[in-house]
Formats: structure tokens, sequence, C-alpha cells
């Protein structure tokens, strides 16, 4: 049998909202689940959700961005969530605070674009995180030093080797 999990207005145990865009198992019987409002950890013995975390601008340790469209766990402790406004958020599950990755156009060494499409490890290295981007190409996040290198189409030299867009 299934079991159908909602959000259920007034009920800080449900999701946050119905429409769900990725989910990750970070810790031995939790899930954590990411909604167009914003981010939850489920417990699955208690079969319900457990934190709630949305976008609190008056909150530098809080999330920024409600909606999150991709979620990975690292070995460190800490969730990585790509949102479709507001960057790149690094979890530290133990602290519960977040730290922010944003675009700033006059810095060479930041995300190069806001939204945040996939992400994933590097095989070759657990210090490095590849963040495609939807208009601002691939970025590799140095998470020895936190400093991005960026990966871009050039349309004044379409004929250099790269990639074919920033749409990723």
């Amino acid at each position: 049998t299934f079991t159908r999990y909602k959000n259920k207005p007034g009920d800080p145990n449900s999701l946050l909202d119905n429409n769900i865009w990725a989910i990750t198992g970070a810790e031995e019987g939790y899930l954590w689940i990411t909604t167009s409002d914003g981010l939850n950890k489920f417990d699955i013995r208690k079969n319900q959700v457990i934190l709630r975390y949305k976008e609190n601008l008056n909150d530098p340790d809080a999330m920024h961005g409600n909606q999150p469209a991709s979620i990975l766990n690292d070995k460190k402790g800490y969730l990585w969530i790509g949102t479709q406004d507001a960057g790149l958020n690094r979890f530290d599950k133990k602290n519960k605070k977040f730290h922010h990755y944003k675009n700033r156009p006059d810095d060479e060494q930041s995300l190069s674009h806001n939204r945040i499409g996939k992400m994933i490890f590097s095989r070759e290295s657990s210090n490095v995180l590849w963040i495609l981007t939807e208009g601002g190409g691939l970025n590799l996040l140095n998470l020895q030093t936190d400093e991005f290198i960026r990966y871009q189409y050039d349309p004044a030299n379409p004929s250099l080797e790269g990639i074919s867009g920033n749409k990723l």
C-alpha cells in the first residue's frame, strides 16, 4: 500500500507544499524533501515532518529562497540546496545554520547565476562540487577555498572549445 503525504494547512508536521522538487536520504531514518515552499526534514519512524525551513531574509543564518530545486548530502554533515531564485545554500545540520552562495556580478569567483539546476560531487575529489545553472553555465565550487570557477559559453567566440550554452 502507498501512503500519501501532503501539505495540511496549519499542521507543522506536514509538508510545506505539495510540489516536491527533490529528495535525499541524509541520515538513517530521515529524508530531506525540497518543495516549492521550502525544505522539510521527514522522520520515517514517526511518519511525519519534524522540521521545516523557509526563507527568512531577516535572519542571516536562515535559508535563502523558497524554491529549493535540488539537494545533495555530503560526508561532512552538510546539505547543499540549489534554488530556483536565490543561489546555493549550504546547511550545517549540526548547528542548523545556512551559508549562502550567490552571484555577485563584480566577483568572477562567485556563483555565475542564482538559478541552480543540478549538482554533483566530483568523483576525483571530495572537495569539488559541480553546479549547473540555468543561465550562467557550469560552475566548479572548490569546497576548501569556497571559490568558484566558471565555465561559460562565449557568444563572441563560438568556435572556442567549451560548453555550447549557459542554460544547463
